[in-house]
């Protein structure tokens, strides 16, 4: 690395300049043309990392803001993405021994989620995974039935909701605010796509269910068919379960392929209430199976459920 960077790694932190509003634009210019340079990197990058991206810095911002960015200890923590809008929003006023971070791989597919903690808040980082997911994530956070989000950006960054996905409310309140968000969703004709079962958080302050991860939702109202990326996910809510790889060859039938890219917006809703049932069924199974007439109370909390989502979803 260039010498008259000031060496990484050394706390030499005194003097750290605030950057400008222009120098902050130009830094997220940088990242946005070539996001894998600067944000492919995990949160506490090490130290090979941090030259690396120093290098990067030297050539396409030249040695002054170079030398700023730095010599900076939430760099040193963070990397770019302590520049990059929504986390430079949330950070810039936080000393660094507030922030804590914790990486989690979820999967190759998706690629690494990363957390960051400040005090008693945490916020949650991803890449992008849909076609519609941008605009369906924002759209979730403005009107409530998602995690408040901030940026925008290359990556999803947002409130981290938690891992407990349902409290232990009564199943008719379950199944109410289930269907109210359901509603929310259909409203402006979002087709969730995904497993109610996994991704269903309870806001307490807010008293309301929220849905996470948009990454396959996506926008159907029945004036254009289908895309065809979004066909296995009608065909996999048609079957009520995953599809097979032998499955998916059948699309390629044009009957098939027809019956799938035609569905009525309001059959493929009718199939989303179902599966949002299901989830909610799932939920409510296995502690009344252990109490004395597990079976009955069992068809009878399956009875509320149905009448929340129902009374929730058409009121």
């Amino acid at each position: 690395m260039n010498k008259k960077v000031v060496a990484i790694g050394k706390k030499l932190f005194d003097n750290e300049e605030t950057l400008t509003v222009t120098e902050i634009k130009r830094v997220n210019q940088l990242i946005a043309g070539n996001p894998n340079k600067y944000l492919s990197f995990n949160l506490s990058p090490g130290y090979t990392d941090l030259c690396m991206l120093a290098e990067n810095l030297i050539n396409e911002a030249g040695l002054e803001l170079a030398t700023k960015l730095v010599n900076n200890s939430k760099y040193l923590l963070l990397g770019m993405r302590y520049y990059y809008e929504g986390l430079y929003q949330i950070l810039r006023t936080e000393s660094v021994e507030n922030i804590k971070v914790g990486v989690y791989h979820f999967g190759a597919e998706r690629g690494h989620i990363d957390f960051i903690s400040c005090g008693h808040r945490m916020f949650l980082i991803k890449k992008y995974q849909g076609r519609d997911e941008r605009k369906i994530t924002g759209m979730a956070a403005e009107k409530g039935f998602g995690p408040k989000q901030y940026g925008p950006g290359i990556e999803i960054v947002e409130d981290f909701l938690g891992d407990v996905a349902l409290p232990g409310l009564a199943p008719f309140k379950i199944g109410k605010m289930a269907g109210s968000l359901l509603k929310e969703l259909h409203n402006e004709n979002i087709i969730y796509a995904d497993s109610f079962a996994r991704h269903l958080r309870y806001d307490k302050k807010a008293d309301r269910l929220r849905l996470i991860d948009f990454g396959v939702s996506f926008f159907y109202d029945g004036t254009a068919p289908v895309k065809d990326e979004n066909l296995w996910l009608v065909m996999a809510l048609s079957s009520g379960k995953g599809v097979s790889f032998t499955d998916l060859q059948k699309l390629r039938d044009r009957k098939i392929k027809e019956k799938y890219s035609l569905i009525p917006p309001e059959q493929l809703k009718a199939l989303e209430l179902t599966s949002m049932e299901k989830a909610l069924n799932y939920h409510f199974k296995f502690p009344l199976q252990l109490t004395r007439g597990g079976i009955y109370l069992l068809e009878t909390f399956r009875a509320l459920v149905k009448k929340g989502l129902t009374e929730g979803y058409c009121g």
